[in-house]
């Protein structure tokens, strides 16, 4: 006969207690992930501001939680401490990572999921999904965004009902894109972007869904951090888009659980997640900005052959102000909004002078060939999200 379990008392979990629950930690493996970016061709090219998180605004949205409690003490979730220390337990993470879907997926399960259940459970009309669960998919084909929030009934949990149900359409409310954190430090780009460096940020967002489809507000996450979105519509003022710093996953104090709530209590009302933008959208994004490279186009580019290289390799030059520094070590050049790891070192004499025999050899030593560099961004801590 199989073991009877302990008797254990289980652990009821308020809304507010799973909204405050940083994410768990994301599965992936270094060499088993994919390689390609996900950068947007897209170019945002409005006016980007920053957006400061009202700290005070977002608990007074959780604290409501908390006198709601009082009147409905209502719990969405419980544990028992024996199971959820097991390292097998479903509570914890078992499935890996190594592509942007499965990005989503662990996103949705470990960051929509609970917040939209206790949006749900605080008359919150929202669920999310992805973009051919709304009404929007309907007449566009070509921007699709990751993650949408729909309104929805939030009393209607039968779904058969729920396909009958003609009072309430599955508008779009909000929008999301996701990203790979391996290809996509948000940390970095952030830290770029305060630093007076935009080219990574601004190829990042997702500026033409949101003009697209009228939205307020939209997220940019990797899982590891989310940037949260609000394009800003005011009467005499150009339209803009202002974005958050990144929080992190495991936050617990604005966490990205309790963020992503308070951007649902915004959108109850149609007034509250729509943003009319009257900026044509072609003054709005652009595609691939000029190559941050600067040489000179007066002169045909010189090609070397390299004996250590298959093909030729190209000297290219970078200014000053175009070599960057990671905040962990390390240099970097732009090219078309990629970010590429730069090795620095001294050419020699001789590979200054072009008529000198000993020019290609001395590039071959000093130079190191743009194609041949294939390193993911270094990860940088972020400060302000700690």
């Amino acid at each position: 006969m199989p073991a009877t379990a302990p008797q254990e008392p289980a652990i009821l979990h308020s809304g507010r207690f799973l909204l405050r629950r940083p994410l768990p930690t994301l599965l992936t493996r270094k060499g088993y992930q994919t390689v390609s970016s996900g950068l947007h061709q897209s170019y945002f090219k409005g006016r980007l501001t920053r957006l400061v998180i009202d700290n005070k605004a977002v608990e007074a949205a959780l604290e409501a939680l908390d006198k709601d409690k009082v009147k409905d003490p209502s719990y969405l979730s419980c544990s028992v401490q024996s199971v959820s220390q097991s390292p097998f337990s479903v509570e914890h993470e078992n499935l890996f990572c190594g592509d942007e879907q499965s990005v989503c997926g662990r996103y949705s399960q470990n960051a929509l999921q609970p917040v939209a259940a206790v949006g749900l459970s605080r008359n919150i009309g929202t669920r999310f999904g992805d973009f051919k669960t709304c009404k929007e998919s309907k007449t566009e084909s070509d921007l699709i965004p990751d993650f949408v929030g729909i309104d929805c009934d939030p009393y209607v949990l039968d779904f058969k009902t729920l396909d009958g149900h003609k009072i309430r359409k599955p508008v779009m409310k909000l929008l999301g894109e996701a990203k790979t954190s391996w290809k996509h430090d948000l940390s970095s780009f952030y830290i770029l972007y305060t630093g007076g460096n935009e080219t990574l940020i601004r190829h990042a967002l997702v500026a033409d869904y949101m003009h697209r489809f009228k939205m307020k507000y939209g997220f940019l996450t990797t899982y590891d951090y989310t940037i949260f979105i609000n394009q800003v519509v005011s009467p005499g003022q150009d339209p803009s888009l202002a974005i958050s710093q990144p929080l992190a996953f495991d936050k617990t104090s604005i966490s990205v659980r309790e963020f992503l709530y308070y951007l649902l209590t915004l959108t109850v009302t149609s007034d509250g997640y729509t943003a009319r933008n009257s900026v044509p959208v072609d003054e709005w994004v652009t595609g691939t900005p000029p190559c941050q490279i600067t040489t000179d186009v007066d002169r045909p580019l010189k090609l070397f052959n390299v004996p250590s290289q298959p093909g030729c390799t190209a000297v290219v030059h970078f200014k000053p102000e175009e070599v960057f520094e990671f905040e962990a070590g390390g240099s970097y050049v732009v090219i078309n909004g990629e970010p590429v790891p730069a090795i620095l070192q001294q050419a020699s004499s001789s590979a200054n002078d072009p008529n000198s025999k000993d020019h290609i050899g001395a590039y071959d030593a000093a130079v190191e060939p743009l194609h041949s560099v294939n390193q993911n961004l270094t990860s940088l801590d972020n400060s302000e999200t700690s």
